[in-house]
């Protein structure tokens, strides 16, 4: 297992979360549940100061996770917003790979998962259906909830609550499964002929400006290479231009893709989508070989961080 393989150590969020804080969550985890309410409270108190019915200041009672207004009565409660990331998985067998992508301005060589906020509304699933095909165009169809955590590190918003999910692509099963269980699934994709599906959203001055298809050894070295950025570790260099197999015109090419994946890392461990990545690669969870995504609805999931 992979696991065996990760040091524990500390670490900085990339994704633009203040990096003392994710040092601190990731220093701490056994702490992380309180370091969690601690910062969403302070946030929330910082923004609640004054009703939002008319306007007259609030106070905090019961010992600060609630807050009333004196003049009218209005009583205030902690917000948390949800946001749904996914792994998106194409294939089947060993063949199937997970789609991670990468947004301007972080550090190089950063790729995540997918995520966005749910909307009014929606439940998980279809939130995850939307976020992928507005930043990607990519369609997925069955969506499996996997594992939650709470996330109060983003500057600027209130407390957020991770909601952790796989998805799969029309015809794709959840668990790498057997040939022969693979090939028994009504419209399940054949092994051996793995083919990137199209993404014709994501691409330069995009949200998500590229994507990635990982298989599991690329996403256990992505894995490793972000636990090392946490650390503050070196990073391989480049490879010099002599030995690079991929010009800049041919950024497209398979070995292009290959090149960029060989420089990818994902988040560190004190983020879900490196759990979400961490448990595709041992087949845990929604991502054993007992789930089929062939043909499948939405099913419930569970909290595991």
């Amino acid at each position: 297992a992979l696991a065996s393989a990760l040091p524990r150590a500390s670490g900085s969020d990339p994704s633009g979360s203040d990096p003392s804080d994710a040092a601190a969550m990731a220093g701490a985890r056994a702490a992380a549940g309180v370091l969690a309410q601690a910062r969403s409270l302070l946030t929330w108190h910082l923004r609640s100061r004054r009703c939002g019915v008319c306007g007259e200041p609030t106070v905090s009672y019961d010992a600060g996770v609630k807050r009333a207004c004196r003049a009218c009565g209005t009583r205030v409660y902690p917000r948390t917003d949800c946001v749904a990331i996914a792994a998106v998985l194409h294939g089947n067998g060993p063949d199937q790979r997970l789609m991670v992508g990468r947004q301007g301005g972080w550090p190089e060589g950063m790729h995540s998962c997918l995520s966005g906020f749910i909307d009014a509304g929606e439940t998980a699933e279809e939130t995850v259906r939307r976020e992928v095909g507005e930043e990607t165009g990519l369609e997925v169809g069955p969506v499996r909830l996997h594992a939650t955590q709470p996330w109060p590190l983003q500057r600027g918003t209130f407390g957020q609550l991770m909601v952790g999910a796989a998805a799969a692509t029309p015809g794709t099963r959840f668990g790498s499964g057997s040939a022969e269980a693979a090939a028994g699934a009504a419209g399940a994709l054949p092994e051996g002929v793995w083919k990137a599906p199209a993404t014709p959203l994501a691409g330069p001055g995009r949200e998500i400006e590229s994507v990635l298809w990982l298989t599991r050894e690329a996403a256990a070295r992505a894995v490793l290479e972000g636990v090392a950025y946490g650390i503050g570790a070196p990073r391989p260099a480049a490879p010099r231009p002599e030995t690079d197999p991929a010009a800049p015109a041919a950024a497209a090419s398979p070995a292009a893709t290959a090149l960029a994946a060989a420089r990818s890392f994902v988040p560190g461990p004190y983020a879900i989508a490196h759990f979400l990545i961490r448990d595709w690669i041992d087949g845990r969870g929604v991502f054993a070989g007992d789930h089929d995504g062939c043909g499948g609805g939405d099913s419930p999931g569970r909290s595991r961080l």
